[in-house]
């Protein structure tokens, strides 16, 4: 992460406290197989609005493709490029958008778990198609000191109401977490396989593919040792409540309405989610696409 982004993530967004919060009698997220965290903005939603926009380029491009001298340029290449932002569109439309969410989530992984990219997300976005990118919300990854690689392949929604965010991401979690699915998000990445981080080990997966279509490239990753964690971020309004009282309405309905998951995976995984309560969601997208439209500068 550029050192000017960095700065900004850490005056903007912190973590507030993790799951079970004893001394504020919040429980854990049941499901949840890790430590779910609570994040809050520092400072002010505008000012989150600009970790996003300026975290549009680290989520496009490799860092070794960033020139530090010529951010605005590459900006400009990641909106037409990497992802979708279609100037021609209607306000509501450009602002349904979902990179909003999928850039933060990115960043915040990086940032607070010091993750690695397995593959930039915008080498999937394909212009003549004009239409958003499918598959997983972020490909991270972290090589265990045992040599070990865990895949960080998250989701993320980013809605007024925290209830359209938690029922978007649980009521297809038994899909996103099947072999099926990874498999297809796998072989998705054969194409751009120059652009693979060596250090996550996908090319044998991808081997096998190739000698073997039908094989069942879930069980190869775990075969291979590798592990999957799907972090779940949720960014919604606060409903001008306190941090703890709307966390606290967040866990209870998350806890009543999703007691057990149908996953069925063969690599073994963690799930847990990062709950992050902002002043107005649409606020934060609209000053996005305020600057994305005015071209403002990049630090």
């Amino acid at each position: 992460m550029r050192n000017s982004l960095d700065t900004l993530m850490t005056q903007t967004v912190g973590l507030q406290y993790t799951l079970p919060n004893v001394n504020a009698s919040i429980p854990r997220i049941t499901i949840s197989t890790k430590s779910d965290e609570c994040y809050r903005v520092l400072t002010a939603d505008d000012d989150l609005a600009g970790v996003i926009y300026n975290g549009i380029i680290d989520y496009s491009y490799e860092e070794s493709r960033i020139d530090l001298n010529r951010l605005d340029v590459i900006q400009k290449r990641a909106l037409k490029q990497s992802l979708k932002f279609d100037e021609s569109e209607t306000e509501d439309r450009q602002l349904n958008y979902g990179f909003y969410g999928e850039v933060l989530l990115f960043l915040m992984l990086q940032k607070f778990y010091n993750l690695d990219t397995v593959i930039s997300r915008g080498h999937f976005y394909n212009p003549l198609n004009n239409t958003e990118t499918t598959g997983y919300d972020t490909y991270q990854m972290v090589l265990k000191s045992d040599g070990c690689v865990e895949l960080w392949f998250g989701e993320v929604k980013f809605h007024k109401s925290f209830r359209t965010g938690v029922r978007q991401i649980l009521n297809k979690i038994s899909h996103s977490l099947s072999d099926d699915y990874f498999g297809t998000n796998i072989i998705a990445m054969e194409d751009y396989e120059t652009f693979l981080n060596t250090d996550a080990g996908i090319s044998p997966i991808l081997d096998a593919f190739r000698n073997d279509p039908d094989v069942n490239l879930a069980q190869i990753a775990h075969e291979h040792g590798m592990a999957f964690v799907y972090p779940m971020l949720v960014v919604f309004n606060d409903d001008n409540e306190s941090y703890d009282e709307i966390i606290k309405k967040v866990v209870n309905y998350t806890n009543r309405h999703y007691s057990t998951l149908p996953i069925l995976f063969s690599v073994p995984y963690s799930i847990f989610f990062m709950f992050l309560p902002v002043k107005a969601v649409k606020d934060v997208k609209k000053l996005v696409r305020s600057w994305i439209l005015t071209g403002q500068s990049v630090i």
